[in-house]
């Protein structure tokens, strides 16, 4: 992602037009889990956040503490995009306090790039249980989820 001309523009804008996932919504499940949204979205690159993976049952949730996670960039071709990546995530913009994720804009490591991204909500709703996702992909951690959740 070195695009300057991309980079000066991007610089100017108050609202980030790209988005950085980590988990469900990855290149490779995109088109599986979210069809409608696939084609209002194109994907840049890899990045880094600050922030760390815990494991959620069927999907990995950023938590934004110490730790570095890997992300994928995409642009937004499309705004109306956020209404299906908004319901996909959990995440109501007119409650966000109630929400299980929040978007929040964060700066990736090196490019300093802003960008939206889907952060569990730091009130977890009673009963959540969180278990750190170890090194590796998250298909690894859906592979061995009943492991992984007991990892603590």
């Amino acid at each position: 992602m070195t695009d300057d001309k991309y980079r000066a523009f991007h610089e100017k804008s108050a609202v980030p037009d790209l988005l950085a996932v980590y988990g469900t919504l990855r290149r490779r499940d995109l088109w599986r889990n979210l069809p409608r949204a696939a084609p209002k979205l194109h994907f840049l690159g890899s990045g880094l956040i600050r922030g760390r993976l815990f494991w959620q049952g069927r999907f990995p949730a950023l938590v934004r503490e110490y730790g570095i996670t890997n992300v994928e960039v995409y642009r937004v071709i499309d705004p109306s995009v956020w209404l299906d990546l908004d319901a996909y995530e959990g995440f109501c913009p007119e409650r966000p306090a109630s929400s299980l994720f929040q978007r929040e804009p964060v700066r990736l490591f090196l490019s300093g790039w802003l960008v939206w991204v889907y952060a569990l909500n730091p009130a977890i709703p009673k009963g959540a249980q969180l278990a750190c996702i170890p090194h590796g992909s998250t298909a690894q951690a859906i592979a061995g989820s009943a492991s992984v959740s007991n990892a603590g």
